[in-house]
């Protein structure tokens, strides 16, 4: 069942909940029709509504929309910006950051087989390409990939001196979903800030429109211990997006919550000012075509940012589905880049340039629809998950709420036949004859992981940006405990499969039964060692467990969005680089002092294969250790970690939510259900799209749950 707003609202009980969000002396500017007077709350800012708001001009002679991107296998199915930048990046950029990465390396102390030296000294043209997955998994993705990052980075000198450093240097692309699209955002926009930088802001305090950090203290959707203020917060942020309606887009609550999230992943906010409703932007007006000016992209130097969301359609084949989701793994996935937006998805393979979206034609143009706000709530928006789902009735106090609550944003922001759960863009490729949604005006999107598939995958298997290998970074919560269980690389998988010729995949475990028992998710492990030149090798990092002997720290709910104690955010950050680094520890030892050397194989492996050269016999060794053979029953000692019972498919069948499809947003449905009614209807919503709230709050002290104890 999916659940539209209808002309005239459905419901109107929660009038004074509307009443309340209002704001006196604000309204009379706002073009729409308002109940009632309302006490004073706090405000929302003026400035934001109409930095938010975009504007339509005509367009320019011989203007094209749409870009025709073929099945080309070759760059030419690529942007000219995308393969101008990823050209000059190769020739300028990367021979400088593999010196830098091969000097590390051999700081190690390790003996660095003498073909991996010439294939990263550039000899014979050698170039390895390569490109970083931040998997989704809202701040608990975030934090083990800022653990990863800071570990990969050529800008720390404990890095270095490991033999890692220059990993994050020599990357040709980065992609993001969900909560790894945040981070991805937020490293981009902010001109790709060091670790600390980014999570906790600048040693000094930034002034004007600088970054200020994730201000990850302050809760995204509930700053205030007040939840009267909390009400007029969530209020504010529906106002500052209603601009879009005045010039004939859709506005839906993504909006509302994507401009929440630019407080902690945009330029603009810091912990000084994140709660001033009238001064500051907080990100609004800011543009991700506008990252296209940032310092780090102009020289070159910061790989190439993706961001990925998935359709929600009418029109998917049902049968495309996976057990316990709700979206067909065949809906088509469209990616947010500095240049563009569409899909090389066989569905679709089409774009439009990304400052124009929000364009339907030839004649009139958008500008500014292409908020990095927006994008940021438009990839880790996970409510139609639980709207979409046939098993609940309409009687469904869910149900109910919702509609309850979609009937007073409507009365906020009247709309007619429009869905309030989804990213709303009006559609540039109607009348493609191929494509699920060439009927329809707008474009419903989502989360980029909603279909099972959590980790951004798919734009870096596209054969035209020929990546030869992949550091896939998945924190997914696929277990009771909020680990890892291999669900995410299993969905890519058997969604690379319903897309023949498009994508090449390497051969994995078919069950998150395997992955577990094979302990693939407690230590790194390399995927298609020997196979073809085309299918990219995938070195696996996944958060399957807490280094032996230390406390699971790094499996917060997906529903935790904030961190009051910065010290545990940063031990987080610390065990999470232990995890990546620490590589399958040989006779007793802490971590395998090789593991820098076998990264360093697997990056440069098909390369070295395009070139007919030898493999070296040290990365034979290291191969033979952390390489994928399906004929091997195990990869060493397990952490020790205790996982969720799983069934006969290797699914999580603890949860009474299972059978729904919404066993990973469990907490957040049980946690919203048993909320105090007192709570604004939209703030309700607001925690839904997000899974924003737990089961309930723990005792201090009982954050984490500490496996095996």
């Amino acid at each position: 069942m999916r659940l539209y707003i209808p002309l005239v609202p459905l419901f109107s009980i929660m009038r004074s909940f509307v009443t309340s969000l209002l704001i006196l002396g604000s309204l009379s500017s706002l073009p729409f029709p308002v109940l009632s007077q309302a006490p004073q709350l706090p405000p929302f800012s003026k400035d934001s509504l109409a930095a938010y708001t975009p504007q339509v001009a005509p367009c320019s002679p011989h203007f094209s929309l749409v870009r025709e991107a073929g099945v080309s296998h070759s760059s030419d199915s690529l942007s000219a910006g995308e393969r101008e930048y990823i050209n000059t990046r190769r020739k300028d950029a990367l021979p400088t950051a593999f010196q830098s990465y091969l000097k590390n390396l051999i700081s190690t102390g390790q003996d660095i087989p003498p073909t991996l030296k010439s294939i990263f000294q550039g000899k014979r043209g050698a170039s390895p390409s390569y490109g970083i997955a931040f998997s989704g998994g809202a701040y608990r993705a975030g934090l083990f990939e800022a653990g990863a990052i800071t570990t990969f980075d050529g800008r720390n000198s404990t890095s270095n001196s490991a033999g890692f450093g220059g990993i994050l240097q020599g990357a040709e692309y980065m992609a993001g979903l969900s909560g790894g699209g945040w981070f991805v955002a937020a490293l981009a926009q902010a001109n790709m800030p060091t670790v600390p930088e980014l999570i906790f802001g600048p040693s000094s305090p930034p002034a004007g429109n600088e970054y200020g950090g994730f201000n990850i203290a302050f809760d995204v959707l509930t700053p205030f211990a007040n939840n009267t203020l909390n009400q007029g917060f969530i209020g504010g942020l529906i106002l500052e997006a209603s601009g879009k309606a005045t010039v004939g887009n859709p506005v839906s609550l993504i909006d509302a919550f994507g401009i929440s999230l630019a407080r902690h992943f945009a330029n603009g906010t810091n912990a000084g000012n994140l709660l001033d409703f009238v001064s500051s932007l907080h990100g609004t007006g800011q543009l991700f075509s506008g990252i296209a000016k940032v310092p780090a992209f102009q020289t070159h130097n910061l790989p190439f940012p993706i961001i990925l969301s998935t359709l929600v359609s009418n029109h998917g084949i049902v049968n495309d589905t996976l057990p316990g989701e709700v979206i067909p793994l065949s809906n088509t996935k469209f990616e947010y880049n500095i240049f563009e937006f569409g899909s090389h998805d066989p569905s679709l393979s089409a774009f439009i340039p990304m400052q124009n979206l929000g364009t339907v034609n030839e004649s009139s143009c958008v500008t500014g629809f292409d908020q990095i706000a927006f994008v940021l709530g438009s990839t880790a928006d996970v409510f139609p998950s639980v709207n979409a789902s046939a098993a609940l009735q309409p009687n469904d106090p869910l149900v109910v709420e919702f509609a309850s609550s979609t009937a007073a944003f409507q009365q906020l922001i009247p709309q007619a036949n429009i869905r309030l759960d989804s990213a709303l863009i009006p559609n540039p490729f109607a009348g493609r004859n191929k494509f699920t949604e060439k009927d329809e005006a707008i474009l419903s999107l989502a989360d980029g992981g909603i279909d099972g598939a959590n980790l951004p995958l798919q734009p870096l298997l596209v054969k035209a940006r020929g990546l030869q290998a992949i550091i896939a970074l998945d924190v997914s919560g696929d277990s009771d405990d909020n680990f890892v269980d291999g669900s995410a690389m299993i969905a890519e998988s058997k969604r690379v499969a319903l897309f023949p010729g498009a994508y090449a995949f390497p051969s994995i475990p078919s069950t998150p039964a395997e992955f577990l028992a094979q302990n693939l998710t407690t230590q790194p492990t390399f995927f298609g060692c020997d196979e073809d030149q085309d299918v990219p090798m995938i070195l696996y990092f996944a958060n399957g467990a807490p280094p032996p002997g230390k406390p699971a720290i790094t499996n917060a709910s997906t529903g935790q969005l904030s961190f009051p104690d910065l010290g545990l955010v940063q031990a987080i950050i610390d065990e999470a680089g232990e995890s990546v680094s620490r590589g399958r520890p040989q006779n007793g030892e802490a971590r395998d002092g090789l593991f820098p050397v076998c990264v360093a194989c697997a990056l440069s492996d098909r390369e070295r294969s395009r070139l007919g050269m030898k493999r070296d016999s040290q990365c034979d060794v290291c191969f033979e250790r952390y390489c994928y053979n399906p004929g091997k029953k195990t990869y060493g000692p397990s952490a020790g970690v205790v996982h969720s019972a799983l069934d006969t498919n290797g699914a999580s069948a603890s949860s009474s939510f299972a059978s729904l499809g919404l066993a990973k947003y469990a907490p957040i449905v049980i946690g919203l259900l048993g909320a105090n009614l007192l709570v604004s209807a939209v703030l309700l919503v607001l925690g839904l799209l997000l899974c924003i709230r737990r089961r309930a709050m723990p005792r201090e002290g009982a954050r984490y749950k500490v496996i095996g104890s």
